[in-house]
């Protein structure tokens, strides 16, 4: 057997290509089926991959952004790290979206994070942070070329973040923490309740769930934080909830007049992976502050092409430790 290999690398605001092409030698010359992977990371919008000839499955690891934390607020939640092998057609494209880590807007993705609460500037009170968007891959029926994400469908999704909530001052440190995602995205943190009034902080945000169960955010988009409202005279601002197959829930901003404790943190997004897929496994990217990714490979043998990156791989340096 022969082969050539490629690799290219740019920056993480575009797409790290690596390829293998595979050609078998043997009766009649035909060629065995190619192999071959596709690193995206964050570009701000959404990008197809055209599935080769002979490809009849795709292993697909996708990393959801984190959510937003900075200096006075909690901190943000993890994002999800989903993979699993699907099956797929050869000569269709599909679409890859990846998610944006919170900020403060909350971040992009196929189901944007959540914007953070708001403090309005005249008071103690810090605004919360938002969520991180959802990275996800979706199967098209469209040709190669086509560019088209109409009447996709979910392959899999990787949650956002939740945004953590605000602290009610520089050195409270009492600002509620987001949630992380995963297969149900975890709920929030309340915001650190003031022992000496015993006025509790904002409410947390609830964690993205699966269906039947979505009641928390009926939404892909996470929950926008709430303000402080206007008339108080200290307290955090609610975090974003993060996005995902079912987004996580808003975080509260301390409601009570001059209830000067800690927003609550928004809740992490849910994940999925398409029902009949080999080996979905779920967990978390143990990075904060980080923008997601997505690796899709295809290999000689398209019925298990394998999972997804592994400890040793050198591609996970492109990325930090997870």
């Amino acid at each position: 057997m022969a082969g050539t290999s490629m690799r290219r690398a740019i920056s993480l605001g575009a797409t790290v290509v690596l390829t293998s092409a595979v050609v078998a030698v043997g009766a009649g010359g035909a060629n065995a089926v190619p192999s071959g992977s596709h690193v995206y990371t964050f570009t701000g919008h959404s990008e197809y991959l055209c599935v080769p000839d002979e490809v009849t499955a795709l292993s697909i690891e996708a990393v959801g952004g984190a959510g937003g934390n900075f200096g006075s607020t909690g901190d943000g939640g993890l994002g999800a790290r989903v993979t699993a092998t699907v099956a797929v057609t050869a000569g269709t494209e599909v679409v890859v979206t990846v998610g944006q880590w919170g900020h403060g807007h909350g971040g992009y993705g196929d189901g944007h994070g959540g914007r953070h609460g708001l403090s309005p500037g005249d008071g103690l009170g810090f605004s919360g942070a938002g969520g991180g968007g959802s990275s996800a891959v979706k199967s098209t029926d469209h040709l190669c070329g086509d560019h088209s994400a109409e009447d996709s469908s979910y392959l899999v999704v990787a949650g956002g973040g939740g945004g953590a909530g605000g602290d009610s001052d520089p050195a409270a440190n009492d600002g509620g923490d987001g949630g992380n995602a995963g297969k149900q995205g975890s709920d929030g943190t309340d915001g650190v309740p003031d022992p000496s009034s015993g006025i509790y902080g904002g409410e947390k945000g609830c964690g993205g769930r699966q269906a039947p169960d979505t009641a928390c955010n009926n939404s892909r988009h996470g929950g926008d934080g709430t303000d402080i409202q206007k008339d108080m005279d200290g307290g955090g601002a609610g975090g974003g909830g993060g996005g995902g197959y079912n987004g996580g829930g808003k975080g509260h901003g301390a409601h009570l007049p001059f209830n000067t404790t800690g927003g609550g943190g928004g809740g992490g997004g849910a994940s999925y992976v398409k029902a009949g897929s080999t080996d979905p496994r779920f967990g978390n990217y143990h990075n904060h502050k980080s923008n997601g990714f997505v690796v899709i490979r295809w290999g000689e043998d398209g019925e298990d092409p394998g999972g997804g990156l592994s400890s040793d791989d050198p591609l996970s340096g492109l990325f930090g430790s997870s």
